[in-house]
């Protein structure tokens, strides 16, 4: 009998398409929300690899749906906690190189129940990343709802994920910049951290100077305060990398 499986749930939508038209840019688009998803499922069905959950996306427009069903049924469960956050930590690669097009990315995440099968979704879980994405986001920020964005925010040090559940004053979201610009690879895309903040920051100046439109300024300048951020934590931590001790001279 069909029932509600019971995982993670993230509505993605892009924040600037509505006026590109352009099927070459729509294509890329598209194929940004999927083929990630998928070279993560090959690597997960190498030999000897094990698969704790089912990853489906479904895309539509400028938005998508990524669910993750365990395989226990339970992702409130602590066992599942440093999985949860590896996981979200596969949804950067679409985020970032959407941003890096030109575009921002706003969302929602939850855990819950839904259903999915090759026709469609539906289900509370569903329903609540859709609400969070579209009524409480307002920035292009991509929130987790409370209960769940607690949980995740207060293990996230010990299992060795800092700063990437970041707490505002009045919700809990994943930091898009996370581990950027460590690997000097995204996704086919070869780049590094100086490349991807250049490009980002030169689209926000753009849009601040040249946008008309207020509601998307506000977006833009929100964005631009926490690249802010994202420096000054990274000037902190080359701070705190303890030099090399001169070893003395034993004579």
């Amino acid at each position: 009998m069909e029932q509600y499986k019971k995982g993670i749930v993230c509505f993605l939508d892009i924040l600037g398409t509505k006026n590109t038209n352009n099927f070459d840019m729509k294509y890329k688009i598209h194929k940004i929300w999927h083929t990630e998803t998928h070279k993560v499922e090959k690597r997960e069905n190498l030999p000897g690899r094990s698969r704790a959950l089912k990853r489906k996306v479904y895309s539509f427009s400028d938005c998508a749906y990524f669910t993750y069903e365990f395989k226990d049924g339970n992702c409130s469960s602590p066992k599942n906690y440093k999985r949860i956050l590896r996981v979200l930590t596969t949804l950067l690669v679409p985020i970032q190189l959407i941003m890096l097009e030109g575009f921002l990315v706003r969302g929602g995440i939850t855990c819950g129940d839904y259903f999915v099968d090759e026709l469609g979704i539906f289900g509370p879980a569903i329903e609540l990343a859709y609400v969070l994405e579209s009524s409480y986001a307002i920035y292009p920020r991509i929130i987790i709802d409370d209960y769940f964005g607690n949980i995740l925010f207060d293990i996230q040090k010990k299992m060795y994920f800092k700063n990437f559940i970041i707490k505002d004053h009045d919700f809990y979201f994943i930091n898009p910049f996370y581990r950027i610009g460590e690997y000097n690879k995204l996704g086919t895309t070869k780049f590094t951290r100086k490349i991807f903040f250049d490009k980002l920051e030169s689209q926000a100046n753009k849009m601040l100077n040249n946008n008309k439109n207020e509601k998307v300024k506000v977006k833009w300048r929100w964005i631009s305060e926490l690249i802010k951020k994202e420096h000054k934590l990274e000037e902190s931590k080359r701070s705190n990398i303890p030099h090399h001790r001169t070893v003395p001279d034993p004579s």
